[in-house]
């Protein structure tokens, strides 16, 4: 039987299939593994008793391949918040120029790129320009070095206030000897541990609360839902995407770019899941659409849509924003920014993405399906929609 130039093998009730060259050449192949067959995403073979049977998910699958260069549009707002994003191409670049930058030049380029901080990265940006107009002499790296030690000061007193209310509340919530002496070790030397951290031995959120799961889950502690209180409580120790004084405390060991890649990280365009994978959804084109690494890892969370629209019914609009601006991209004319001197390979390049923007039609509509049908029709995409 022959699928689209791929020849469907029987054997013993498994299925699979060989593929000829020219089947490379036809779009709704483009990106595969050849030598392994189709991917599981575009196709899936019928059941036993219906081998002829062969579904294909994505019929125009043109719009698979153009993914990466939507991810690459300047300012396409968030789904989720409609916040203009930054393609990762463009944060590379920034880094690397910001990297060696001083004085006024850093202070400008920071300011510059300011709308697309989140959160706390904006009084972040705003005191390193200042520092750095003070400082003309210093870039980045070198700026947080001295803006260190206060910030440390002040991580120390959030950390350790964390570890008090945790005290206050649990000291009482154990019986035995043996819990109470173990409860009050850890408190003790998790302060010690804060109270004397050096370069050499820095307090990291993450391996306290490892360490701290590992000891309150060992069988002599009994009460588990004490437990799951305490770790509750020990969660709310500063993380950097949250605090300024643990942003600059962790970071400013780092390297310049790195430092600027995190300042600018979670405003980065990234490919999220309209259906999770944890509730079966596929890495297929009409299940991704682009969100701000903020919204895609802390925001959204798996929440199933139907319920996620509900809590944020702003959202619907921010789709739209973000489908329009899409749309208007391909209207633009295509402009090489990262031209080079072969006449070829600089063909090559805006034939791609010359062929990438004719797939924007059919990706919106897509993925104005998935939403809609993600969202039991909470989520109205009928503009956008072909027919």
């Amino acid at each position: 039987m022959k699928i689209i130039g791929a020849q469907l093998i029987q054997n013993n009730g498994n299925y699979s299939y060989s593929c000829n060259y020219k089947l490379r050449r036809n779009p709704l192949f483009i990106n595969q593994n050849y030598m392994g067959g189709l991917s599981s995403d575009v196709v899936s073979f019928g059941t036993r008793e219906n081998p002829a049977e062969v579904i294909a998910e994505n019929r125009n699958a043109g719009f698979s391949k153009c993914l990466s260069t939507i991810k690459e549009i300047k300012d396409l707002p968030c789904i989720y918040c409609g916040e203009p994003m930054m393609p990762a191409s463009m944060k590379s670049r920034l880094a690397l120029s910001m990297a060696n930058a001083r004085g006024e030049e850093l202070a400008e380029k920071l300011l510059e790129n300011r709308k697309y901080l989140k959160g706390i990265k904006r009084n972040i940006a705003q005191k390193i320009a200042t520092a750095a107009i003070k400082y003309p002499d210093e870039n980045i790296q070198e700026i947080l070095t001295r803006l260190a030690p206060v910030y440390k000061a002040e991580l120390e007193q959030e950390q350790l206030e964390v570890l008090r209310n945790i005290r206050k509340k649990y000291s009482g919530a154990f019986n035995s000897d043996i819990e109470k002496k173990l409860f009050q070790s850890i408190l003790y030397e998790t302060t010690q541990w804060i109270n004397n951290e050096s370069d050499a031995g820095v307090f990291k959120r993450k391996t306290f609360l490892h360490e701290l799961k590992n000891i309150l889950y060992l069988p002599v502690f009994r009460n588990r839902s004490v437990i799951k209180k305490i770790i509750s409580e020990a969660e709310k120790m500063p993380q950097s995407f949250e605090s300024e004084s643990a942003f600059m405390v962790k970071y400013y060991r780092r390297s310049p770019r790195e430092i600027v890649e995190q300042l600018f990280y979670e405003a980065t365009s990234t490919l999220e899941h309209i259906k999770p994978r944890t509730a079966g959804g596929v890495t297929a084109p009409h299940n991704l659409a682009v969100a701000c690494a903020r919204c895609n890892n802390l925001t959204r969370n798996n929440i199933p849509m139907t319920k996620f629209v509900d809590m944020h019914p702003e959202i619907v609009e921010n789709i739209k924003k973000n489908l329009r601006a899409i749309l208007n991209d391909a209207k633009k004319p295509v402009v090489d920014e990262n031209s080079c001197s072969n006449p070829r390979r600089k063909r090559a390049v805006y034939n791609k993405m010359v062929n990438d923007r004719a797939g924007y039609k059919d990706y919106v509509s897509a993925i104005a399906r998935t939403f809609q049908q993600e969202s039991e029709g909470k989520i109205s995409l009928k503009e956008f929609i072909k027919e």
